[in-house]
């Protein structure tokens, strides 16, 4: 018997990507004005259901169902958690003096810059990395996408196994953001 049991985990960023890319501040600073993490797992509801197809198909030794009658209404529980996380300035200041966040301290287009690829923001220099990267097909596509792109993305990746589903929303539009995706 197959269990479909799944974690889905959402993350969102209270600042836009062009804002943190644009404004100058370190990005450990421009993330840490919101985070909110929600994570649910749908496991419990699954056993249950597992359990309830053994029982019902008489697949259960007659020794252990009055261990299986006891627990069996822990398993229709639900467990919901909320945490709410505030950083304050003080907690702000200790990130801000922890050497492991100092790669971090930077802000994002030079810490882009450093890291990736292509060190400058010409785009005819972008354009001679892209060409070396992709074939004509993808690159126009790109190019497309660079000019067009509008202010909210929805991506999934599913494999048999796991699946991504990601949504960038971003006011003044997701383009800048995809140009310095593409540096690396």
């Amino acid at each position: 018997m197959k269990a479909d049991q799944s974690v889905d985990l959402n993350v969102r960023f209270a600042t836009d990507p062009t804002e943190i890319l644009e404004s100058g501040e370190p990005l450990i600073m421009c993330l840490l004005k919101g985070i909110a993490i929600d994570v649910k797992s749908h496991l419990w509801k699954k056993l249950s259901d597992i359990l309830m197809k053994i029982l019902e198909n008489g697949e259960l030794p007659a020794d252990i169902l009055p261990f299986v009658g006891g627990i069996s209404p822990l398993l229709l529980l639900k467990l919901n958690a909320h945490l709410d996380l505030e950083i304050d300035d003080k907690m702000k200041e200790a990130i801000a003096s922890n050497p492991i966040a100092e790669p971090l301290m930077m802000d994002a287009s030079t810490l882009v810059m450093s890291a990736s690829q292509v060190h400058s923001d010409d785009d005819e220099e972008l354009e001679e990395y892209l060409k070396e990267k992709f074939d004509p097909i993808q690159l126009e596509t790109l190019k497309f996408f660079i000019k067009h792109l509008g202010d909210e993305v929805d991506v999934s990746f599913v494999h048999q196994r796991a699946g991504i589903k990601a949504r960038l929303t971003s006011k003044s539009g997701l383009n800048l953001l995809l140009k310095n995706i593409l540096r690396f």
